[in-house]
């Protein structure tokens, strides 16, 4: 069955969080490291948090890209999560964050993903 060029722009946009996530999560992983080991007098409590940021980073961009992947092969638990998901975004944008205008597109892009992943047609495309 083909995909739903909608889902595809969906699991590209996780694919692109999946990215930044990785990329910047080994930076902090990495650059703590290094601050830490090359910096005297600074508590080894900061080094230690850069790098458990740079994890949790990695681990959660890792996650994005799996959910990417399970959009793209038209998995029903990762158009469940990103609904989810979504719904989750929806919350937090409207209960506050920097800026009104990043809210608003956040919140909007979360409740079209929402809508047209709720949409019957694509559902049944996925298994």
């Amino acid at each position: 069955m083909n995909r739903p060029v909608g889902v595809v722009v969906i699991a590209i946009l996780y694919w692109l969080g999946a990215f930044w996530l990785l990329l910047l999560g080994a930076v902090l992983a990495i650059g703590s490291t290094i601050f830490g080991a090359s910096m005297t007098g600074i508590p080894p409590i900061i080094s230690g948090l850069g790098v458990a940021g740079g994890i949790f980073m990695l681990a959660f961009g890792a996650a994005l890209g799996f959910i990417g992947y399970g959009l793209m092969t038209l998995r029903e638990w990762a158009r469940m999560t990103v609904t989810v998901l979504a719904v989750v975004g929806i919350v937090f944008g409207v209960l506050g964050g920097i800026g009104i205008f990043g809210r608003l597109i956040r919140v909007a892009m979360n409740v079209v993903i929402v809508w047209y992943l709720t949409q019957p047609k694509i559902k049944a495309v996925f298994r």
